[in-house]
Order: C-alpha cells, then structure tokens, then sequence
C-alpha cells in the first residue's frame, strides 16, 4: 500500500506569506526598539515609561495576527483538498480484493466471480442456461431418465458442480479465451507477466466429510496490483503469494495431486 502524500501549498498563495513575513519584520523591530526603551528606563530611569510605548508592538501583533488567519483559511483550506483529493484517489487505486465463499457445489460461480473481481458477474440462472444450452447442442445425449431431471451432464439442479464446458462457454462470452495447459510440462512453462493473461483456473481433486465424499473444486487465481492472489472460495480470504516462485510451486503441487490448470486470456483468439 502506498504512502499517501503529504498536502501541497498552493503557489498562488504565496503573496499571503510575504504580507505575514513583512508584518513580522516590522514586529521585530518595533519589539527592539520598545525593549531598548524599556531597559533605559529601568536602569538608568533616563525616558518616562508610558503605555504608548507599546503601541509600536501591539499594532503589528495585531496586524499579524489578522493576516495569519485569513493567509492561514486559504492556504490550508486548499491544502486539506488537496489532500482529501489525493487520498481519495489513493482509496480507489486499492480497491478491496473481491472475494466469494464456498456454497454448496457453486465453486465454480464464486471462481468465476473472484476470477472478474466483480460481484455477480455471472449468476447461477446464467450457468444453468449455459449448461441447458450444451445439454441441447450435445450430438451424444445420454438416455432420460427420471434422474435426469437433477444430475444432468453438465450441472446439478439443486448444487451446481458445473463442469469444464459450463466454464468456458461462460468465459467466452465474456470474450475471454482459456487454454489448456499440459500437465506433463511443469508451472514454470506458465508465463505468469504475458500482459494478455487474466489469471489461472484450477481444478483439483478435494475429499469431504472426513474422506467420505471425493469431488472435484475450482479454484481462481488472479494478479491484483501486481500481487497474485489465490482467491479459493474455500478459503476465509484472499491469500497473497509472497513470489513467483511460490506461485509456480503451488501450481507444480495442484498438477502432482491430479489437478488441471486452465490459463485465461483477456481477448478471445479469432479462429482463421
């Protein structure tokens, strides 16, 4: 997180610090000259001391007291918005890292989700189209059965548990373009600064209640203000990695343990 900057004096200003720097001088002077008075009464009693002798220091002080809080209004009036301004901006430069916690099977709604940084960007009435969709496009459609009303090829009615092509169908419509990586190759083949890339989907094997339920789960992984982030729906926040290599070893381990790692393009690749 950056500093924030401290509050700059208008330049235009300047003419009401020369008003209160000339109105000091003369304090000053008139300050000595009363003083010098004032000694020669006190110890030689040669000069009548009388109030009027301090009328050449209450004037001015008068007169710079005056000018300071009216210089003072303006200029540090401008400084706080300035400041107010310049914090303002540094606020919406850092953004809260958006972050979706695990319901049911909708891990791929929240990885989705946590991948855009955006709240609701896809919905679940949106997924579920895009898997009746697929359903209806499929050449190879399995028998109906009356289970097919709820474990259906590409989604759950009632949990979710969206598969690869809901995923993809749902990216490129957001004009994104997602590549397979091979698993045979290691992380370190991931070019983790190509200005194309949005992030990483993972899909990595998981064991629930105490070992009895194997599944599978979506994890999203995203560079916010140049720090990636693993922003798994599992997870009680975002998770910053320290380095890259971090990263790559994290991603080498999801590969050991069976998992797919899936790279999001920014702009969807035309097809010649």
């Amino acid at each position: 997180m950056g500093a924030l900057p401290l509050p700059q004096i208008n330049t235009l200003k300047i003419s009401s610090l020369i008003r209160i720097s000339s109105t000091a001088l003369v304090l000053a002077s008139s300050t000595l000259r009363c003083s010098s008075l004032l000694y020669s009464y006190l110890r030689f009693g040669q000069t009548p001391f009388n109030i009027g002798l301090l009328l050449p220091i209450i004037t001015p002080l008068i007169i710079l007291i005056i000018a300071f809080e009216d210089s003072k209004e303006v200029i540090f009036k401008h400084s706080s918005r300035n400041f107010i301004e310049q914090k303002r901006h540094c606020m919406e430069e850092q953004k809260p890292i958006y972050h979706e916690k695990q319901r049911l099977q909708f891990c791929l709604l929240h990885a989705l989700n946590n991948l855009m940084q955006e709240k609701d960007s896809f919905r679940r009435a949106e997924l579920d189209a895009i898997a009746e969709k697929l359903l209806a496009e499929d050449p190879f459609k399995r028998q109906w059965t009356p289970l097919s009303l709820i474990f259906k090829p590409h989604h759950n009615v009632f949990t979710g548990n969206y598969d690869i092509n809901v995923l993809i169908a749902a990216l490129e419509s957001r004009r994104k373009t997602v590549v397979w990586h091979d698993r045979r190759n290691e992380a370190s083949s991931i070019n983790l600064a190509e200005e194309s890339l949005m992030g990483l989907m993972l899909n990595v094997p998981v064991r629930r209640y105490a070992g009895l339920w194997n599944s599978r789960h979506w994890v999203s992984l995203r560079s916010i203000n140049r720090v990636w982030y693993n922003l798994d729906s599992d997870l009680s926040e975002p998770m910053p990695f320290e380095n890259e290599e971090e990263i790559i070893q994290f991603l080498n381990n999801a590969i050991y343990q069976g998992g797919e790692i899936l790279i999001i393009l920014h702009e969807k690749l035309s097809v010649c």
